[in-house]
C-alpha cells in the first residue's frame, strides 16, 4: 500500500495574465504520474507522498508562485496509476514582485522579513465600585451608586 514511483510529465502548462486594474497574474500547472503497488492505496496516501509538492511550496521554476491546489485522480484503465495535478498561482499589482519593506531592492521570501511593530493607546473609562483604600463606594444610606462612578484609564 505505497507509492512505487513518481514521474513528472514534461508537458506542464503556464499562463500569465494582465487583469483588471493592472493586476498581474501567473498560473502554472505541473502534472505527475504516480505508480502504486496496491489498488487499496488511497488519494490521501498519494497526496502525502514526500516527493510530490505540498500546498504552499514554491514552484521550482518561479519561486514567487506557490502551490494552491493539488488534485489526484485514479486512472480508469489501470487502478495502480494516479494522475496528480499541482496548480501554482501568484497575484501581484502591475507585475511587481513582492518587496521587502526594510530593503526595497530585496525580492526575497516575505517570511524572512523582519516584522514592523507599532502600538498606540486609547483613553477609556471603567466603572469603579471600590475606593483606593479598598472600601466600597456607597451613598450615605450604604447603597451602591446607580449608575456607578467611572474612572478614566
Amino acid at each position: 500500500m505505497s507509492v512505487v514511483s513518481v514521474i513528472e510529465q514534461i508537458a506542464s502548462e503556464g499562463e500569465w495574465q494582465l487583469g483588471d486594474e493592472g493586476a498581474y497574474k501567473r498560473d502554472y500547472t505541473r502534472n505527475f504520474l504516480v505508480m502504486t503497488d496496491s489498488v487499496t492505496t488511497t488519494q490521501s496516501d498519494v497526496l502525502a507522498y514526500s516527493t510530490l509538492p505540498q500546498l504552499g511550496q514554491p514552484n521550482p521554476a518561479d519561486t514567487h508562485s506557490v502551490a494552491t491546489t493539488i488534485t489526484a485522480k485514479r486512472d480508469a484503465n489501470n487502478l495502480l496509476i494516479w494522475q496528480v495535478a499541482v496548480k501554482y498561482s501568484i497575484l501581484n499589482r502591475k507585475g511587481e514582485q513582492p518587496k521587502n519593506p526594510q530593503n526595497p531592492n530585496d525580492n526575497s521570501d516575505p517570511r524572512n522579513w523582519v516584522p514592523e511593530i507599532s502600538s498606540s493607546w486609547v483613553r477609556y473609562q471603567v466603572p469603579t465600585y471600590m475606593s483606593v483604600e479598598n472600601d466600597p463606594i456607597v451613598n450615605s444610606v450604604g447603597d451602591i451608586f446607580q449608575p456607578p462612578l467611572y474612572l478614566g484609564q
